[in-house]
């Protein structure tokens, strides 16, 4: 009994434009933050994380997004995400990754020629997306292109030219820092 009581969170560190990508349990709707907060409380010591998609456009589908673990993380400026934390855990350090925002990083119509990271496309990225978040989940990566008419990613060890090129989508990986801007203690 003592062991189950401590390993329900006892906080949770809240995020905003992190989006912790992959290791998803479930999706839901929710109205807000708080609500996808209790899911993943409801969903039990397996939901660990959480994303809310808080962007107002988005009306049809799931905005909250309970996850097994926050390992991969990108940038996302609609997104804001939770951590749940045990009441051993240490407060968390900040979180620093390489992100290209879906948002605000992307360059339409651009070509970031040259550099590329191998002699081929990226297998597995079959859409724009994958292929932001191949380049955000590889450290050597530091930029994309994504050449639509195609289907072909090509990830990139730089990023020192751009041109415009109808049809194309590019990013360019930043170093980004994102610490808790609250720690919300919960009341059991």
């Amino acid at each position: 009994m003592i062991e189950s009581y401590t390993r329900r969170p006892d906080r949770i560190a809240v995020y905003t434009g992190l989006d912790f990508f992959g290791s998803d349990l479930d999706s839901a709707r929710t109205a807000d933050l708080v609500g996808c907060a209790a899911l993943c409380l409801e969903r039990g010591e397996g939901c660990r994380a959480f994303t809310f998609n808080a962007d107002e456009r988005v009306v049809r589908g799931p905005n909250c997004f309970l996850k097994s673990d926050s390992r991969s993380a990108d940038g996302n400026a609609v997104a804001m995400s939770g951590v749940m934390l045990r009441r051993s855990d240490p407060d968390p350090a900040p979180i620093v990754v390489g992100a290209i925002d879906p948002k605000l990083g992307l360059l339409k119509d651009t070509d970031l020629p040259g550099a590329d990271l191998t002699g081929r496309p990226h297998a597995k990225a079959t859409t724009a997306q994958a292929c932001r978040l191949a380049c955000v989940a590889d450290d050597t990566c530091q930029a994309f292109t994504w050449i639509k008419d195609r289907k072909q990613c090509w990830l990139k060890a730089a990023a020192v030219n751009s041109r415009f090129v109808p049809g194309l989508t590019s990013g360019i990986k930043t170093t980004m820092r994102y610490v808790p801007i609250k720690i919300i203690p919960l009341d059991r």
